[in-house]
């Protein structure tokens, strides 16, 4: 609880300090698929079994974000992630982890470098279900977490590529995640007044949930994807 209040105050106070918008209005929105795999096996202390292999899961994910040069007024991002985890056997295991994100963050820096910080809330609204011989289990995975943001983006001059990383984290009431990506993306300017891209990268999630207190390991779970992206 305490790390998790350090960093929304450093946030914070970046934030405040710097206040950088973008020069225009701008809508962004994109989506493509995630080719999720969990890296770890769950130990289910309930049931008293151990080392489950969740399997992968193609999770489909979509975002759309508005910039403004409006002083003081965040921009928004708003996102979502289908990402279900299942796995057949004597013990059986669907793990419905899907997750929205509101972001509300600040450009600091507007240029071919490009930074974005800002703060997000998280709402899990899925379910868990495990069973064996031994018996059933059934959790709901329902929860809103307080979240940092942050975005790095280089632009390569002339070209229409650009490198990306962004984190989503906390540290927040017994709940540990730690969200973040890289991609190389391109977007084409033919089209006037529309920007149409494609982006491909690669995503890294751990997650301690107390919803899914049943299980006695960290969830880990990364993979690449690939997206389109359009910017009016």
């Amino acid at each position: 609880m305490r790390k998790m209040q350090q960093l929304l105050g450093a946030a914070s106070l970046i934030i405040a300090s710097q206040l950088t918008q973008a020069d225009a209005i701008g809508l962004y929105a994109g989506a493509g698929v995630w080719q999720a795999e969990a890296d770890n096996k769950a130990d289910i202390a309930a049931l008293s079994v151990n080392d489950i292999d969740l399997g992968d899961d193609s999770s489909n994910f979509a975002y759309i974000a508005l910039e403004h040069p409006i002083p003081l007024i965040p921009n928004i991002r708003l996102q979502q992630v289908d990402l279900d985890l299942s796995s057949n056997g004597a013990t059986s295991i669907d793990l419905d982890i899907t997750h929205q994100d509101a972001i509300l963050y600040y450009e600091i820096l507007d240029n071919w470098v490009n930074l974005d910080l800002g703060l997000s809330a998280r709402r899990y609204d899925g379910t868990a279900y495990v069973s064996n011989g031994a018996g059933r289990v059934k959790l709901n995975v329902d929860d809103v977490l307080p979240m940092i943001y942050a975005k790095a983006q280089f632009d390569l001059p002339f070209s229409g590529l650009s490198i990306a990383a962004d984190l989503n984290a906390t540290d927040y009431s017994g709940d540990e995640i730690t969200d973040a990506s890289i991609k190389l993306a391109y977007e084409s300017d033919l089209i006037p007044l529309l920007g149409l891209g494609a982006e491909i990268g690669y995503r890294y999630m751990s997650m301690e949930l107390d919803d899914l207190r049943y299980l006695d390991k960290e969830l880990t779970v990364d993979g690449p994807y690939a997206a389109i992206t359009l910017h009016f």
